[in-house]
């Protein structure tokens, strides 16, 4: 029992240490490393995967087309509590938006997985203006609603070496049905009474990844092809360094970076109010998962935002609480 209670504590000590890593990808497959529970009982067989996330995000800058920081933006804008005052204002927009998931995924097949994701979304954006050291809300709306369904299927296989544990290999795809299909809506006004466009488009994937493990070390080099309708298309590298030197927990460390196809546009240009429909950018991700018995697992993470072109410069905390069903 103390020697839990050690292995708990040392990993929170490393969690406030230096934060924890972001696994929200675009898929909802398997964050289980096989040899982050090296003591599972292998006369087990897994079927089931149930897995609920959050995903907790903010923003209060953004990258422009251009790959500078923008915090503050400038409107014409008319204030009515200044009787006829109307000038040129910088303001602020903070953004928020928390997603839980629930991941569902069948084991059953040996090394097959199959997994539904039904994303819940809370989306809020606040615009402020501050004139004569008094603060005005320019706009604000906040939104509760379904994205939509998601769908993943991969297949892995492992290649034996001499001077290797194991290579990992896996290849998948995915696709995703919004609930509520994107497009842009016309404003009368462009800078009163903004409302959040959320929904998304119909959205297919592929993915490779391979793992190499080598006694408690992992790299992994992953690429993900996304295929968006009324987005532009984008390509998603990843690198991947991992530890388990704590039995049945694996420590990490990620770079993931997205490359949207095709030239930036007028029209593609970032906004909190709507999803981005275009953008370059480079995170850094550094976390855990934890196997607590054969059945019970977590993932904790934390995201940060190293450079952009056209995109938010956000963190993300997202949280994993698991367990798989076996026979």
């Amino acid at each position: 029992m103390l020697k839990n209670y050690n292995k708990i504590f040392t990993i929170l000590i490393l969690v406030i240490s230096f934060g924890v890593c972001d696994v929200y990808t675009l898929y909802s497959q398997p964050i289980i490393p096989e040899f982050a529970n090296k003591n599972k009982d292998t006369t087990k067989k897994q079927l089931f995967d149930f897995r609920l996330s959050a995903d907790i995000s903010n923003a209060s800058m953004r990258y422009d087309k251009d790959g500078n920081n923008i915090l503050r933006d400038t409107a014409y804008y008319f204030i009515d509590s200044l009787e006829e005052t109307q000038d040129y204002y910088e303001y602020l927009t903070d953004f928020s938006q928390q997603k839980y998931n629930l991941h569902i995924g069948y084991l059953g097949v040996k090394n097959l997985y199959c997994y539904a994701k039904l994303p819940l979304a809370f989306t809020s954006v606040l615009e402020r203006v501050t004139v004569e050291n008094q603060r005005y809300d320019r706009n604000k709306d906040s939104k509760p609603y379904f994205e939509g369904v998601q769908f993943d299927a991969g297949y892995s296989f492992n290649l034996d070496f001499v001077n290797l544990d194991f290579l990992n290999v896996t290849f998948g795809g995915s696709v995703f049905f919004p609930f509520h299909a994107y497009s842009a809506s016309e404003l009368i006004d462009e800078f009163h009474s903004k409302k959040i466009e959320y929904g998304r488009t119909l959205e297919t994937s592929f993915v490779m990844k391979m793992d190499w493990v080598l006694k408690t070390t992992r790299l992994q080099i992953g690429v993900i092809e996304q295929f968006r309708k009324d987005f532009a298309d984008r390509t998603q590298l990843n690198f991947l360094i991992g530890t388990s030197n704590i039995e049945n927990t694996e420590l990490y460390a990620n770079l993931k970076y997205v490359k949207s196809n095709g030239d930036y546009q007028e029209k593609y240009r970032v906004d909190f109010w709507r999803p981005t429909l275009w953008e370059n950018y480079l995170d850094m991700d550094l976390g855990f998962t934890i196997f607590f018995t054969d059945e019970i697992y977590s993932n904790v993470g934390y995201t940060i935002r190293l450079w952009g072109e056209n995109t938010f410069s956000r963190n993300l905390v997202n949280i994993n609480l698991g367990y798989i069903f076996s026979k």
